[in-house]
């Protein structure tokens, strides 16, 4: 973790948080990743100033990520077989190991937005233990919703792109709702997934034409600086232009190329496991899709700068969900035809079988040379990380014997 000299987007939280112990302020034009920076003073004042203090916590917030990847799984589909097959997707991910042995607040933001995740589901489908009569109608969890509020403020001094939750969540609702409406059930015309289909419709009104500048922009400049504005107010005469010009798939094949270049050819098991998933679980598929393919399509059409591959970080753990569901359901299907359902234990030739399919498809090479590079440059994929690492130190290390006082 300490060897590589700092990337120069590093020092975006180590130069603040050495200027606060210096007695300056920790505070930053964008102030994005505020988090990482105050959690860079705690272990720089405790543990002193390295490389090593400065990427720690990426570490500890991605190996946390792939317990709350499990839960997540196992809340969105019941089955703990599927959850431990992603929580090991997760673990040996290239890009994932990458990303969370950086001092940049990618590991941090993806950690809190999965908190924001979990919450959210089980603020909406976890039946409340209070029966008041706001969250008996509604059928709200009082306490999870509190959780989800915090994770939310939590992820936004994280990244900014916690934003895009909105739009997730409007998707996820205004889907469950659109299909219970068809189904004809008159209650599903004012309950709560309903109730979010309207305002959501509203939001969308408002958001994705010129009113936007009439209504919201004048508030978010007033609590944000202007250059942060970019990540979620669309420039509509930027967009069309791109979208006229030769690179209109640009955005979108830099974050595809972060899907196809981590597991090999597993990902193609994850673009057909979005479509599997809703036989696993209704709303666990309408989930992927809201919370992956949604967020996916607009940062690659919308809101198209910057795109750098690790953007989609935040989100990855939900692809990694969708590559497991298709993993499971195709060799299950496959077990079941070839052994006829004879085994009642079938489900453990499944779970063994997916495993093998996964270490087969895992870069194996490529995560030892990372975890033991004794060399600076182009530590990993360029799909997964496009810049290299400058060997700062050794230069460093020379002029200080050379330093003279005045």
């Amino acid at each position: 973790v300490g060897f590589l000299s700092l990337w120069l987007d590093e020092y975006m939280h180590v130069t603040p948080a050495i200027n606060f112990l210096n007695g300056g302020s920790f505070l930053q034009d964008d102030n994005n990743g505020l988090i990482l920076t105050f959690l860079d003073i705690i272990t720089f004042k405790i543990f002193g100033i390295s490389e090593f203090t400065a990427r720690i916590w990426s570490v500890i917030f991605g190996a946390g990520s792939i317990l709350l990847t499990y839960y997540l799984t196992n809340k969105l589909f019941n089955n703990k077989y599927l959850s431990v097959i992603v929580s090991i997707l997760v673990t040996f991910s290239l890009y994932h190991i990458f990303w969370s042995r950086i001092g940049r607040n990618y590991a941090c933001f993806g950690f809190s937005y999965l908190i924001a995740l979990i919450s959210f589901f089980n603020a909406i489908e976890k039946q409340p233990q209070k029966k008041d009569k706001l969250y008996e109608k509604y059928s709200i969890n009082s306490k999870w919703l509190f959780i989800f509020i915090i994770a939310i403020i939590y992820s936004l001094f994280n990244h900014m792109l916690t934003v895009f939750i909105v739009f997730s969540i409007g998707f996820y609702m205004s889907t469950i709702a659109l299909t219970n409406m068809i189904r004809g059930d008159k209650k599903s015309f004012y309950d709560k997934y309903a109730i979010i289909f309207y305002l959501f419709l509203i939001f969308i009104i408002f958001f994705f034409t010129p009113l936007v500048k009439l209504t919201i922009l004048p508030f978010l400049l007033k609590i944000l600086p202007e250059r942060s504005i970019g990540w979620f107010i669309p420039d509509w005469g930027y967009i069309i232009e791109k979208i006229k010009s030769a690179d209109r798939f640009k955005s979108f094949n830099v974050y595809y190329d972060v899907l196809s270049n981590d597991y090999m050819y597993l990902y193609i098991s994850g673009l057909i496991g979005f479509i599997l998933s809703f036989i696993l679980n209704r709303k666990g598929g309408i989930f992927l899709i809201s919370f992956f393919v949604i967020p996916f399509l607009i940062l690659s059409f919308i809101f198209r700068e910057p795109y750098l591959s690790h953007y989609l970080f935040f989100i990855y753990p939900i692809f990694l969900i969708a590559i497991g569901c298709g993993l499971y359901f195709i060799v299950e299907l496959i077990c079941n035809i070839i052994l006829k359902k004879k085994y009642p234990t079938i489900f453990k030739f499944v779970y063994i079988i997916v495993i093998i399919i996964i270490f087969i498809n895992t870069p194996k090479k490529e995560i030892k040379d990372l975890l033991t590079t004794t060399e600076h440059g182009q530590v990993v994929k360029k799909e997964l990380f496009n810049s290299t690492f400058v060997n700062w130190r050794t230069p460093c290390e020379k002029l200080k014997q050379l330093i003279k006082e005045d």
